[in-house]
């Protein structure tokens, strides 16, 4: 395999997109700020999981890629449903249902102990939602189209990719005897990274750069429409 990972040019532009910080209270309507807010963040979490992402790929960890790749979905999931439900809420003009739905995310999670602040949804929903509202767009950036021996082209689901790196990121068969350890010619086990699994891991995490387009256009429908609409029903 080579040894070096490529990266979409939309990760630059990412970059170039950060903030340094908010503008000062009252210089910007305070829904706006929070929805601002997330996205910076969510564009930082972003680039330190593809940082990691290719950083692992680039050793040979196919553990810790998969484990990026992983948060990789789960972020873009998140990033997803935040931008289509604000952009519905935007064309409806609900300030109310905006301004909830931004507390709502800001401060909910899956701990019980801190129920009172809100229970987030459980992000295997967002992944599912993502993968079956932009199959078609997943597939046109290349999504997992490869040829296999016979020549064949197949594109699994987002949904069975990121179930496939979840078995790897969890203590199951596939992530420990499968991935390390081999039978020999004898049928003796041999301990090591298993190659065949290795090679598999690391060319499903590649193909999960195909994101990172998606994203950065989440992120810019955020700053060129969203966020001036905002101003304007926030004002």
């Amino acid at each position: 395999m080579k040894t070096t990972l490529n990266l979409p040019p939309e990760m630059r532009l990412l970059r170039d997109s950060l903030l340094s910080r908010l503008p000062a209270d009252g210089d910007m309507p305070r829904v706006r700020r929070t929805a601002t807010l997330l996205y910076q963040c969510l564009i930082r979490r972003t680039l330190d999981q593809v940082d990691g992402l290719r950083l692992a790929w680039e050793a040979g960890n196919a553990l810790t890629a998969a484990i990026m790749a992983r948060a990789l979905i789960e972020t873009a999931a998140w990033m997803y449903d935040l931008t289509k439900r604000l952009g519905e809420l935007l064309e409806a003009g609900d300030p109310e249902a905006i301004d909830d739905m931004l507390r709502r995310l800001s401060t909910a999670t899956r701990m019980k102990v801190l129920e009172p602040f809100g229970k987030s949804t459980n992000i295997v929903t967002l992944v599912d939602k993502l993968g079956r509202d932009l199959q078609a767009e997943l597939l046109a950036l290349g999504f997992f189209v490869h040829d296999d021996e016979g020549g064949e082209v197949h594109a699994p689901s987002l949904m069975v990719a990121y179930e496939l790196l979840s078995e790897f990121a969890h203590p199951n068969p596939f992530g420990i005897w499968l991935l390390y350890s081999h039978l020999d010619e004898a049928g003796t086990p041999e301990f090591g990274t298993n190659s065949f699994y290795q090679r598999q891991l690391l060319e499903h995490s590649e193909g999960l750069l195909t994101l990172i387009p998606l994203i950065y256009s989440w992120c810019q429908t955020f700053d060129e429409v969203y966020a001036p609409r905002l101003s304007i029903l926030f004002h």
